[in-house]
C-alpha cells in the first residue's frame, strides 16, 4: 500500500497555496480598484454595486485564505481539524486530483470566454470589472492542482486504472504545452511584414520596420515638438493605409498563429474583434506595416503614452487621430494617417475645420470631393476624445492585448507543470528505492 504524503509537508504545501491564493485576490482587488470609474453608477466611494460586490468577495476571501496559510503553516488545532476533515472527504486522492482538475479547466475556459465571447451591449464593461476575478481563480486554481498532482503522486499512481487516467492527463497536457511553445519559438524570428506592402497597395511606404523602430526615441537636444513631427513622419511612411478583407492573411490582418495564438484563436470565434486585429503595441504594428487611422493612432499614442507624454485619441466622425501635451498646457493633434501635425488641440480646429484643407493638399490629397469630406470629418458633429487612449477608446483593448502576449508563454508552460512534476516524481521514488535496496 502507497503511503499518504507527510502531514507536515502537506501542510506547509496547503499553507502555501493558501498564501499565494490570497495574494492573488489582492492583486485582483487592485487592479479592479484601478479600473476607471463610472460616476453614473457609483454607489460607495464612486463604485458601482457590483464592483462593490466583486472588492467585497476578493478581500473577504484574501483574508479567509491568509488566516488559513497561517493557521496551516503554525499547525493550529483548527489546522489539523481540516486535515482530518480533508482526508475524510478524499477516501482517494484521485477525487481531490480531478477535482482540481475540473476547477482549473473551468477557470481557464471562463477566462477564455470572457476574453473572446461576442460583443453585446455592455459586455466590455462586464469583461473588465470580471477579469481580476478570473486571474485570481486561475492564479489559486492552478498552484493547488500542480500541489495536489506532487502530493498526492504516490497514491494517484498506485492503482493501474488510476495511474492511465493520471498519464492521459499528464500527456496530453504536456503535448499541447509542448505544441504551443514550439508554436511561441516557431514564431520568434519571423515577421508579419508582407514585403509585397512596398509595391503592391494604392497607398505606399518607404521605410521598413527596423527604420521605424530606429525613429522611435526622442533624440538627445530634441524639442518635444521636433520629435513629434519626426515620429509622425516616421509611422506614416513605416505604415501604410489598407485594411481589406482580401488582405486578411496575404498582410495579417489576422494575427498569425505563430505571432500569438490566442488573438489567432479569437479571430474564429469573435471574428467581429478578433478577424481584422488592430494592435495596441506598437513594435507588432509596425511589424505588419498595415492599418487604418485608428491603428496608427493607438501606436504613436502608446510611444508617446510610453515617454511619459499626456496623450489623448480623438475619434472624429469617419476619423481617428491622436493628441498630444507637447509643452504644459499647449496640445498638439497628429494625424498619422495622413502625415500632418496641426499645431492646436481638437477642440480648437473642429471651430474652423477648413485648415486641414492647404496641410491635406501638401501631402498629396488634392481630390475636391475628399478634401470637402474631410472638412466635413473635421467639424464639431460626432467627435469624441478619451483619456486613456487605448482601453478607452475600445474598453480594455490594451489591457487584453498584453495579457494575451503574456499567456501566449504562461499557459503553455503552466500545461508542461504537470507531467514534469510525476517524472520528477517517479525518478524520486526510484531513487529512494535503490538506495533502500542498497
Amino acid at each position: 500500500m502507497t503511503a499518504s504524503p507527510d502531514p507536515s509537508r502537506l501542510r506547509k504545501t496547503l499553507a502555501a497555496c493558501a498564501l499565494l491564493s490570497s495574494l492573488c485576490a489582492v492583486v485582483g482587488a487592485v487592479w479592479l480598484l484601478l479600473l476607471p470609474a463610472d460616476p453614473k453608477n457609483a454607489l460607495l466611494f464612486g463604485l458601482s454595486a457590483s464592483r462593490v460586490a466583486l472588492l467585497s468577495g476578493l478581500l473577504v476571501s484574501a483574508a479567509l485564505e491568509t488566516f488559513a496559510a497561517r493557521a496551516l503553516w503554525m499547525g493550529s488545532l483548527g489546522a489539523f481539524r481540516f486535515l482530518s476533515s480533508l482526508e475524510r472527504w478524499l477516501g482517494s486522492p484521485a477525487r481531490l486530483y480531478f477535482t482540481e482538475l475540473a476547477l482549473l479547466a473551468a477557470a481557464l475556459a471562463g477566462a477564455a470566454v470572457l476574453a473572446v465571447a461576442p460583443p453585446v451591449p455592455g459586455w466590455e464593461a462586464i469583461l473588465l470589472r470580471l477579469s481580476p476575478l478570473a486571474f485570481s481563480l486561475i492564479g489559486t486554481a492552478a498552484p493547488s492542482f500542480l500541489a495536489v498532482a506532487w502530493l498526492f503522486g504516490g497514491p494517484l499512481t498506485a492503482s493501474p486504472r488510476l495511474r492511465a487516467a493520471v498519464h492521459s492527463v499528464d500527456v496530453f497536457f504536456f503535448a499541447a504545452g509542448l505544441l504551443l511553445v514550439a508554436l511561441n519559438l516557431y514564431g520568434l524570428p519571423r515577421s508579419m511584414r508582407n514585403p509585397e506592402i512596398y509595391r503592391d497597395l494604392y497607398w505606399t511606404i518607404e521605410l521598413t520596420p527596423e527604420e521605424v523602430y530606429a525613429a522611435l526615441p526622442q533624440r538627445t537636444g530634441e524639442s518635444n515638438a521636433e520629435y513629434m513631427v519626426r515620429l509622425v513622419d516616421a509611422l506614416h511612411w513605416g505604415i501604410a493605409h489598407y485594411w481589406e478583407p482580401a488582405g486578411t492573411d496575404r498582410y495579417h490582418l489576422r494575427v498569425p498563429v505563430w505571432e500569438n495564438w490566442i488573438l489567432f484563436l479569437g479571430s474564429y470565434l469573435n471574428p467581429d474583434r478578433y478577424l481584422a486585429y488592430e494592435f495596441c503595441a506598437p513594435r507588432p504594428a509596425i511589424e505588419r506595416g498595415v492599418g487604418l487611422c485608428s491603428q496608427v493612432s493607438l501606436t504613436i499614442a502608446d510611444i508617446l503614452a510610453a515617454r511619459g507624454f499626456n496623450v489623448q485619441i480623438a475619434g472624429l466622425d469617419g476619423h481617428v487621430v491622436a493628441q498630444a501635451e507637447v509643452a504644459p498646457g499647449e496640445w498638439w493633434t497628429l494625424d498619422v494617417d495622413h502625415g500632418i501635425v496641426l499645431k492646436e488641440p481638437i477642440e480648437a480646429i473642429q471651430q474652423h475645420p477648413e485648415v486641414i484643407v492647404p496641410l491635406l493638399i501638401a501631402q498629396g490629397y488634392t481630390e475636391p470631393e475628399y478634401l470637402a469630406h474631410m472638412v466635413e470629418v473635421w467639424g464639431p458633429e460626432g467627435n469624441f476624445v478619451t483619456a486613456n487612449a487605448g482601453d478607452d477608446f475600445e474598453e480594455g483593448r490594451c489591457t487584453r492585448e498584453r495579457w494575451f502576449y503574456a499567456l501566449k508563454w504562461l499557459l503553455p508552460l503552466l500545461a508542461l507543470c504537470p507531467a514534469l512534476i510525476t517524472f520528477a516524481r517517479r525518478r524520486r521514488i526510484v531513487g529512494t528505492g535503490s538506495e533502500s535496496g542498497n
